[in-house]
């Protein structure tokens, strides 16, 4: 199947039918490929069977549908070996290998590690504050513990001690 076939393609949900005029796709239903999910080839107005694609040319697919833009797998990638999945779930579907996906830019990687070290710094003040707490309580706990003893001793010596 070419690559421009696979542009025309659209999710199609056997349970739902709706009748929809190719030129308006905007009210089709999408939802996540099972197998008992087919695609309708917009421009032949053919159904296609999803057995009958490749793994990733459904990776394809969906990839168009949800608007996430993918590359031609690397040849030398050592976890897919070129193929562009990294394997097939037991319902069928495809795992998308990370090779296809688009390098990060320069400005999404700043805000990885900006919200990386956003992160680390809230991890820094809940530990601060989980500190304090213990240390609150552990210090009721030992004044709870000191009246006790005091009260046990008050009521053994009649009140002598101090």
């Amino acid at each position: 199947m070419s690559e421009d076939e696979l542009k025309d393609l659209v999710i199609y949900e056997d349970d739902d039918f709706e009748q929809v005029a190719s030129d308006d796709l905007s009210s089709v239903r999408h939802a996540p490929m099972t197998d008992k999910d087919t695609f309708i080839d917009t421009a032949k107005g053919t159904l296609i069977d999803k057995s009958k694609l490749s793994p990733f040319e459904q990776i394809k697919i969906a990839a168009q549908q949800s608007g996430t833009e993918i590359r031609k797998p690397n040849s030398g990638c050592k976890h897919c070996y070129g193929r562009g999945y990294t394997g097939i779930t037991l319902t069928g579907e495809p795992v998308a290998c990370t090779c296809i996906f688009p390098a990060r830019t320069g400005q999404q990687l700043k805000q990885d590690i900006n919200m990386l070290n956003y992160m680390q710094a809230m991890k820094k003040k809940q530990k601060q504050v989980r500190n304090n707490l213990v240390d609150k309580a552990s210090v009721m706990v030992k004044n709870e513990f000191e009246k006790r003893i005091k009260t046990d001793l008050d009521t053994q010596t009649g009140g002598i001690s101090g």
